[in-house]
């Protein structure tokens, strides 16, 4: 096993155990290794901006990995969770439906996805959706449908 898929195994076992630090450390060192690979590059980018607070690094280097390699599902779940870490929800949301694109069924996108849950249209679709008649009127359609 070459160090960047040992480092690899050991920051997912590190991240499962919620010791984001020591994977941080491993993610880096797996990258480093090979930084060619869109997958140790996805899960530093992550890490780095999560741990060290890195947020718009992270967020680059982990569009690039989800664009080197989309067929992998987690590099556009780890973009999504970067931008959550940027507070950009609609952000997050949009990169979630790219890599439900990409694979349709996958689990951990879907409920990532719900988890952030999906809005309803504007009540006035010709009005932006932060208007305030669309705020109101969205209210009122909220709580009448309960």
């Amino acid at each position: 096993m070459s160090v960047g898929a040992e480092n690899f195994a050991r920051g997912k076992r590190a991240m499962a155990d919620n010791k984001l630090l020591e994977a941080l450390a491993a993610f880096e060192t797996a990258h480093r290794a090979e930084p060619s690979n869109a997958e140790y590059q996805s899960y530093y980018a992550l890490m780095h901006a999560l741990e060290r607070g890195r947020t718009r690094e992270g967020l680059e280097l982990a569009r690039d990995a989800a664009r080197r390699a989309p067929e992998l599902p987690a590099s556009h779940l780890n973009v999504a969770k970067v931008l959550l870490a940027c507070r950009d929800k609609a952000g997050a949301v949009e990169a979630l439906k790219l890599g439900l694109s990409h694979h349709p069924t996958d689990a951990p996108l879907l409920a990532e996805l719900k988890k952030l849950g999906m809005r309803k249209p504007p009540v006035f679709t010709s009005l932006p959706r932060d208007h305030v008649l669309n705020k109101y009127a969205g209210k009122i359609a909220h709580w009448w449908r309960r």
